[in-house]
């Protein structure tokens, strides 16, 4: 499935990915197109070894507090060459939800890019997969009934202009939303499933209440005027309605 979208690899680009496309029958297409990755390393895949060079640089500590280190390894591709490229270890202060304490991220890009800076490209593909997670579970951007491509790609778009939407709905919530004092230290991050289970169960009441004259005037606002709004509503609101429900351990 992925190797249609391979051949539209443009050189220079960087590209960032998950471990799941640590091939190296993918990986051979970066090298082949003059192209830079940055791939979380997979267990099992691609072959690699140790070279002359392979000694672990001095660490780094990345803005988060995580310490940061690399070395050179060689790794095999489909066309069975070796090449060599850069492995980086980032120690986490706190293990992620699979348990492990160790990120291990292969990348091909200069050394003039460091190692902190990729590990800080390959976090924020987190975001990337935390967002498709809200538009599957909380948007309902994937339906199942829609065979149609193009359905199902509109469905996509429309879900991810909502997510946008979402949001900027729950950034104001999250600084002005009213809270209890004895609440605080429980933190104040908003739910993107409690929200949009609270807008999917008030919509209808709310094409009843307000017509179209009321969306108009807001229509004519210049932004100052609508995020002085958007404030003054979010600030009226309680936190404890959407609030998230941080979960226990998982069970092994």
């Amino acid at each position: 499935i992925v190797e249609p979208i391979l051949e539209r690899i443009l050189p220079g680009a960087v590209y960032v990915a998950d471990r799941n496309f640590c091939d190296g029958k993918i990986l051979f297409h970066f090298f082949d197109k003059a192209s830079y990755f940055v791939i979380r390393q997979h267990g099992a895949s691609p072959s690699w070894r140790k070279t002359a060079e392979t000694s672990k640089t001095k660490s780094q500590t990345d803005p988060d507090g995580n310490s940061v280190s690399e070395c050179a390894i060689e790794i095999r591709l489909s066309d069975d060459s070796w090449q060599k490229v850069r492995q980086i270890c980032v120690e986490l202060g706190a293990p992620t939800r699979n348990g492990d304490g160790f990120v291990y991220i292969l990348s091909n890009l200069p050394p003039k890019v460091s190692a902190v800076e990729i590990a800080r490209a390959y976090k924020g593909r987190w975001k990337i997969e935390a967002c498709l997670g809200h538009l599957a579970q909380a948007l309902n951007a994937e339906i199942k009934t829609l065979c149609y491509p193009k359905a199902a790609g509109f469905c996509f778009c429309i879900a991810l202009l909502l997510h946008n939407i979402m949001s900027t709905i729950r950034s104001l919530l999250e600084k002005h939303a009213q809270l209890p004092e004895k609440e605080k230290a429980k933190g104040r991050e908003v739910s993107f499933y409690y929200l949009a289970q609270d807008i999917a169960e008030n919509q209808g009441g709310m094409e009843i209440i307000f017509d179209a004259r009321y969306w108009k005037k807001h229509a004519k606002m210049t932004l100052a005027e609508y995020a002085k709004l958007l404030i003054s509503i979010a600030s009226k609101a309680s936190l404890l309605r959407y609030r998230k429900n941080t979960r226990g351990p998982k069970k092994k």
